[in-house]
């Protein structure tokens, strides 16, 4: 059974994305059983590719996602999750996905790559790949309620997710100033709580112009405490240590490595280092109180 579990913003459905023909292998895209009835008119570059339309090739993943994570996919093979432009390209996709049994038994509950934000009381729509939101072909009424569902603060917030501002600060500095300069911004040396957490974080490190030397490694909220003699690991903000993404071989065991960073060519993966060596780091905001000066 397909669950949306509103109050974590984790809408649990199948995916289906979209990826540049020019960047995709034909054996990559197999035709479903049954093949593909229906097919419009391929241009010469789709005439050999399957499920393919103005020279965008369609790909399913069958697996089920959140949406930040399919986008990640799609990513992962060249592409992004799609964009329906016209009244052709939505029969098209209706047609190939009618060829998947496990999406006619989620009732066609898949993501696309559209962007619902509030701005100035109403809801704006846009596709994660540019292209322009002209086309909509919304459920009946689907929209009459939609501000009431809508629990993201984030508006036109730029570095913005679930409600946080995460701003990157390249001054490199130990682990407790870093910890100092994100309670003056009224936020905390970030918590990182899921996998769609840790993906948003890696890209929004990949924006950053950081210096060589300190490259791939940044200051999260992370450090070792001891709880009753035991040793354990928390999060600055007090959220829970639950979701894990360690390095190989870590967490370190050496005494003095008590505190957390990211150290990897991905941005993603985690090790303990001793506090005082100088890194980039990430505060994590509540967007109330951004620009509030503590």
């Amino acid at each position: 059974m397909l669950k949306r579990i509103v109050g974590q913003l984790l809408l649990v459905q199948l995916v289906q994305s979209c990826i540049p023909l020019a960047q995709s292998s034909e054996s990559q895209f197999q035709a479903p059983p049954g093949g593909l009835s229906g097919k419009p008119s391929l241009s010469e570059k789709c005439a050999n590719a399957v499920h393919c339309f103005n020279n965008i090739v369609y790909h399913v993943i069958e697996k089920e996602l959140t949406w930040h994570l399919a986008q990640f996919e799609c990513q992962r093979i060249g592409g992004n999750l799609a964009s329906i432009l016209s009244e052709e390209e939505s029969v098209l996709i209706g047609r190939i996905l009618s060829n998947y049994p496990s999406i006619k038994r989620s009732q066609f509950t898949v993501w696309i790559g559209g962007i619902g934000r509030m701005r100035a009381g109403k809801m704006t729509f846009s596709w994660k790949d540019g292209k322009s939101f002209n086309y909509t072909n919304f459920y009946a009424r689907q929209l009459s309620n939609i501000a009431g569902n809508i629990t993201d603060k984030c508006g036109n917030a730029t570095n913005c997710h679930r409600d946080y501002i995460y701003h990157v600060n390249l001054k490199p500095l130990d682990w407790n100033t870093a910890v100092d300069e994100c309670m003056i911004m009224g936020g905390h040396l970030t918590s990182i709580l899921d996998e769609e957490e840790s993906i948003y974080i890696s890209e929004l490190m990949f924006r950053q112009n950081i210096p060589y030397e300190y490259k791939y490694q940044v200051w999260i909220g992370g450090y070792r405490n001891t709880r009753r003699g035991r040793t354990v690991f928390e999060w600055i903000d007090r959220k829970p240590f639950g979701y894990t993404n360690f390095y190989d071989k870590q967490p370190s065991n050496v005494r003095e490595n008590n505190c957390l960073e990211i150290f990897s060519a991905t941005y993603r993966k985690w090790v303990n280092y001793p506090c005082w060596y100088l890194r980039p780091s990430v505060c994590k905001i509540p967007i109330e109180n951004y620009g509030v000066k503590n």
